[in-house]
């Protein structure tokens, strides 16, 4: 199953108090200014940035997901262990 998510101005600015990070982001998704409901033959547009307004990116989760880690492990490979599919441990 796949999921997509929509990043706006807030998940940008947020990505970006990393240098890279929202770069590394945005390469794997696609930078939408406006988002349209089609139903048929008709076209409903839902919205649109307003001129000069920032895009949101629509990405994959798992995309999303990859590109953080791929991040998290170039910045602190030698200081982390990941394990995945394991319960946490206190």
């Amino acid at each position: 199953r796949a999921y997509s998510l929509g990043l706006n101005i807030r998940g940008r600015s947020a990505l970006q108090h990393w240098p890279g990070l929202w770069e590394r982001v945005a390469a794997k998704g696609v930078l939408s200014d406006k988002f349209f409901l089609h139903l048929g033959g008709f076209q409903l547009q839902l919205r649109a940035n307003r001129e000069g307004g920032v895009p949101t990116l629509l990405i994959g989760r798992n995309d999303l997901c990859a590109a953080l880690l791929e991040d998290l492990q170039e910045r602190h490979g030698s200081r982390l262990s990941l394990h995945f599919g394991e319960a946490l441990k206190e």
